[in-house]
């Protein structure tokens, strides 16, 4: 994987063929289960990349927008004036990631 793609930082699975990677998937992010979400109405510029930079100061957590607004394929999904809700910056880092790495840790 080149070290300049956008999928760098997520967690990668191999299976089977040597070549071929997949993104790990994790169990659905509920986003009603946090009371400090943030609500984000979509321009037409915004991707989830974006957003992430926006809210959380990295594009690192695109994946994590997409979990927790059941995007399957963000980039067709998306459009202008939607709203997607994002995890608070503190939520995200204390609860949702760590949670997340529980998941991870038993996966491997």
């Amino acid at each position: 994987m080149s070290p300049n793609s956008r999928y760098r930082f997520r967690p990668l699975i191999r299976e089977g063929d040597p070549d071929a990677l997949r993104i790990q998937s994790f169990k659905g992010i509920k986003n009603t289960d946090y009371s400090d979400n943030v609500t984000v109405r979509l321009r037409e510029s915004d991707r989830l990349d974006l957003i992430s930079f926006n809210l959380y100061g990295t594009s690192r957590f695109d994946w994590v927008l997409a979990a927790f607004n059941n995007m399957k394929f963000p980039i067709t999904e998306l459009k202008e004036r939607d709203i997607i809700i994002a995890p608070s910056k503190e939520t995200l880092l204390v609860t949702i990631i760590p949670e997340l790495s529980l998941q991870l840790e038993a996966f491997l």
